[in-house]
């Protein structure tokens, strides 16, 4: 087994410049004009989970040659390091002479004291600042104002050339691993996950670790939820089991997860309660893409529906 084979893909084959990003034109186009520029304005990228915003930070410091500090907020996004490691890094001038930013990855996990602290090193420092968030609105207005604001947002027509796009990118990666690969079956499996391409690519490489094949076991893999013990628990109230089956299933695509549980319900209640099941089927998988804890958005969804609905008798 060669060494590079123990690496995360998602990481040792992230993109290496804005071209290599799996983004739609306009959004390519606003990025390729800051390099151009040569001056990486304070930024704050908000999508979902997995459409490219890390990398897209990434990239532009690199392209744009920039001295650049990462930091994970979800782990190190706590007031001490802002006033230490961010302070210390933005007001030291560079050993190269080169521009300087910081990337605060996942920035909707810092608490309120801390972004309200943040807005005045934006101001205070000659240091690029980007963030990066998956639910913008949990970002304080005053940074939204420091910031331009780019939203990683995909329209329905952008799906079929993305996942063209990304498909290329992956069949890449598999024969570089030395990995034998159904092309239909790699294209089902973007189109399932699109747009969370990070865990479409994780997901790949955890399945083909073993066997070093990707077949069509792979679109059966999260196909084997068992609903009885659910719907059972939902029908009782049993708050606790619902809550154990969730964490069990937790490793489940959550998307495929909602529509499991919206097909196989349906057969258990009245009519008259289907139509509040599909809103809420549709409201909360809309909400998974933005959630901080999918584990809670799926038990919300779960408890509305237990709390809503008539079951057969």
């Amino acid at each position: 087994m060669e060494t590079k084979e123990l690496f995360v893909w998602s990481e040792s084959y992230r993109p290496k410049t804005i071209d290599d990003c799996v983004l739609p034109e306009d959004l390519r186009g606003i990025f390729r004009g800051i390099i151009e520029a040569e001056t990486i304005p304070n930024l704050l990228l908000s999508g979902g989970p997995g459409v490219g915003k890390t990398s897209v930070a990434r990239v532009l410091c690199e392209q744009a040659e920039y001295d650049y500090m990462f930091i994970n907020s979800s782990l190190d996004g706590n007031i001490d390091t802002l006033r230490t490691t961010i302070q210390q890094f933005a007001s030291s001038a560079s050993l190269t002479d080169a521009r300087k930013a910081v990337i605060l990855d996942e920035a909707d996990r810092l608490s309120a004291h801390t972004q309200d602290a943040l807005k005045g090193f934006i101001e205070a420092f000659p240091c690029t600042f980007i963030l990066t968030s998956n639910t913008k609105n949990k970002i304080i207005a005053p940074l939204h104002s420091r910031c331009n604001v780019i939203d990683f947002v995909f329209k329905k027509e952008d799906k079929k050339s993305l996942c063209l796009a990304f498909l290329k990118r992956l069949e890449k990666i598999l024969t570089e691993q030395g990995i034998e690969f159904n092309k239909q079956v790699l294209a089902t499996v973007i189109v399932n996950r699109y747009p969370d391409f990070r865990k479409t690519i994780n997901f790949i490489q955890t399945y083909t670790m073993k066997n070093r094949v990707l077949d069509e076991g792979i679109l059966t893999r999260d196909l084997n939820t068992d609903l009885a013990p659910l719907i059972v628990a939902m029908r009782t109230k049993e708050y606790l089991h619902v809550r154990q089956w969730v964490v069990d299933n937790l490793d489940n695509d959550a998307i495929q997860l909602y529509r499991k549980i919206y097909d196989g319900i349906q057969s258990h209640i009245e009519p008259t309660s289907i139509p509040g099941v599909v809103i809420l089927t549709a409201d909360y998988m809309f909400k998974n893409s933005f959630v901080a804890d999918p584990e809670v958005c799926i038990l919300a969804y779960l408890t509305e529906i237990m709390g809503n609905v008539d079951w057969k008798k």
